[in-house]
Formats: C-alpha cells, sequence, structure tokens
C-alpha cells in the first residue's frame, strides 16, 4: 500500500556547489517500525566535460516529519506524488518538522560513456510517522516520502460508497478501533471507526460528489501510535469518469487552413444512470501530434451539448 509516488519531483538541470547534475531520489513508500529506511540517489551525466570528472557532487538532505497530516495530505494535488506545494500555492513545510539533515558528497562513475551516481543513503527515524525526504544540489530540489507505520488499509471506492478494511501490515489480521477520515479532495466528508473485523462503510452522497472539484478520495487514519493513509493505486469508481464526454468533427478528413466544425455532449453518471451537466462553462483544449496547444476556448452549454467551431 503506498501513498507517495517512487519518483521524486524533478525540476530543470542546475549547479550545485561542485558539479552541474541532474538526479532522481525515490524511496520504498512503507516501512514497518524497526525496518532500516533508505532513499535512492540517482544522478547522471551524457555529457560531461573532462574538468568535471574527477569532481564530487554535493547533496543536501533534509528530513521532516509531518505533524499535521490531514492537512498535508488533503491538500495534495494529486494522490500518486508528493509535493510541498499545496492546491492552493501554499508551501506545506510548515506543517512539518525538520528532524534532521546531513550532506553527502559523491563522484560520478564512468559507464559506457555517460556519468552517474547511484547510493543507497539511509535515513535515520525513531518514531512512527509520515516523513518526506528534500534533496538539493545546486538550485535543484526533489521530493520523496515514506510512512512508518505497522498499520496498513485496504480502500475500494464504488459510484456512491466507499469500503475500507483496516489490517496488521506484517500479520494480516484486521485491525478494531481504528479512528478513520474519508475525504474527497480537501473536504472531511465522513469518520467513524473500524469494526471488529477491521472494516468500515462510508456512504457518498451524489450532492457531495456533484460540488467537489477532486473527487479522488482519500482515507487517513490512526491507531495508537501508528497512522492510517489509504493506497490510492486501489481507488476506482469516481474520478474523470463520472463525466462521460462524446465529441465528433463534422468530417473525418480536412485539408490544410479548413475550418474544423466539432460538437460536443456532456452527461454527468450518477447511481441512477445519467444526468445532465449544467450551468457550467466548458474549456475546449486541441493539441497537435508534440502535444502542444493549439486552440483554447470557453463555451457555455447548450442543454446536454456544446457547439464550438475551431479555424483548423
Amino acid at each position: 500500500m503506498a501513498f507517495f509516488s517512487s519518483a521524486a519531483d524533478i525540476f530543470p538541470k542546475s549547479t550545485s556547489d561542485d558539479l552541474n547534475v541532474n538526479f532522481y531520489v525515490s524511496s520504498n513508500n512503507y516501512y514497518y517500525p524497526g525496518d532500516k529506511v533508505t532513499v535512492n540517489l540517482y544522478s547522471y551525466n551524457y555529457n560531461m566535460d573532462k574538468k568535471d570528472r574527477n569532481k564530487k557532487a554535493n547533496f543536501n538532505f533534509q528530513i521532516y516529519k509531518i505533524k499535521d497530516i490531514a492537512g498535508f495530505y488533503s491538500n495534495q494535488t494529486s494522490r500518486y506524488s508528493i509535493d510541498v506545494l499545496g492546491r492552493d500555492s501554499t508551501n506545506l513545510t510548515y506543517l512539518a518538522d525538520e528532524v534532521n539533515s546531513f550532506t553527502k558528497n559523491y563522484k560520478p562513475t564512468k559507464d559506457y560513456g555517460y556519468y552517474y551516481v547511484n547510493e543507497n543513503v539511509p535515513i535515520t527515524v525513531t518514531e512512527n510517522g509520515a516523513y518526506f525526504v528534500k534533496v538539493t544540489a545546486g538550485n535543484q530540489v526533489a521530493y520523496c516520502g515514506f510512512i512508518v507505520t505497522s498499520t496498513g488499509i485496504i480502500s475500494k471506492a464504488g459510484s456512491n460508497s466507499m469500503l475500507a478494511y483496516v489490517l496488521d501490515r506484517k500479520a494480516g489480521n484486521p485491525v478494531s478501533n481504528a479512528d478513520l477520515n474519508f475525504y474527497l479532495g480537501s473536504k472531511l466528508i465522513g469518520k467513524g471507526i473500524s469494526a471488529g473485523d477491521g472494516t468500515f462503510f462510508q456512504e457518498v452522497k451524489d450532492e457531495i460528489l456533484k460540488n467537489e472539484e477532486n473527487k479522488t478520495p482519500l482515507i487517513i487514519g490512526y491507531y495508537g501510535s501508528d497512522i492510517i493513509i489509504s493506497d490510492p493505486y486501489l481507488y476506482f469508481g469516481y474520478a474523470a469518469d463520472r463525466l462521460n464526454t462524446y465529441i465528433f468533427t463534422n468530417q473525418p478528413v480536412y485539408r490544410t487552413e479548413s475550418e474544423v466544425l466539432f460538437k460536443g455532449t456532456i452527461k454527468r453518471k450518477i447511481s441512477t444512470g445519467y444526468e445532465s451537466f449544467s450551468n457550467q462553462e466548458i474549456t475546449v483544449k486541441i493539441k497537435d501530434s508534440r502535444n502542444a496547444e493549439v486552440y483554447k476556448n470557453a463555451f457555455e452549454r447548450v442543454d446536454s451539448a456544446i457547439f464550438v467551431r475551431s479555424a483548423n
């Protein structure tokens, strides 16, 4: 079960004190208390100058423990990667305390014409909880994170409900009396205690789904000193598939500089079928084969359809 992605957020190439580096950081997402925690650092350069080949790259590590679990996780823009900038661009590091920092210096190894650093860096933590690691080299920065806990959760989302099963991560036994909180985006939509068999059922009203822009569910829980974070890779039933869109053009092939007419219909999926997607502005984007945006416009919806025109 995982909340953090294994790959870190990568920023453009920059300069460290000694060496130009591109780098990635990653970690296992979950550790059992007492496990050895490591962060993998991978740096590479295909065109290293001769004068740089004997230099070392300086990597600065800062380890943060997240103190406001709900505030940090519910404000993430994605359920599949960690970012210290929240949905409203707020820096979320104020929700965590720095617990350790150190610097590592590595000389690149030559292999088949390129130079790389590939190191598993040990991270010392003494308490259960959620952590993120900030690694900097020059003005380049990357993040990854991990959770230390003995309690896990399996979650399933239906069209208007969620089911959770809380368990011991090693033994697989059900865990009762875990305190669970259900979020949709940053909105708390329900809470409860896991039953004797480790399960908890949460109904989600259609009104909540209609009004909430971020429809990716999240469960945040606590059991003694353990924290519980649901696994985004097990989600289904919510998110984008609740809006069904069909778009077509007035002909299959066009000459260069021809005007293109297209029409789209949008329906919202609900528990009893489909309904009109009413009183909403629709933004239409068109991209070319290189994924470059060549057209963008906003239109008012007409009943269940939008009628738009593009100039090629």
